[in-house]
């Protein structure tokens, strides 16, 4: 799947693309190889490990009842 879309989408900004094979998900290797990148001049960009944290503290809180106006 994420040779279909590096054939896709060309990386504008970011890192070489170098793939670590030890972690397990997709998700987890895509953040590895790109995270803080962008493609096709910002049509993508990827998280990096922090903000994939902060979205999803985010979306704990939201999902909690925690981003419901009063």
């Amino acid at each position: 799947m994420l040779d279909r879309f590096l054939r896709a989408f060309s990386l504008t900004a970011g890192t070489d693309g170098h793939v670590p094979e030890e972690r397990p998900s997709a998700a987890d290797r895509l953040l590895s190889a790109f995270g803080g990148s962008t493609f096709n001049g910002g049509l993508y960009r990827i998280h990096t490990w922090q903000s994939r944290a902060q979205a999803d503290a985010f979306n704990a809180h939201a999902g909690a009842g925690g981003g419901r106006g009063a």
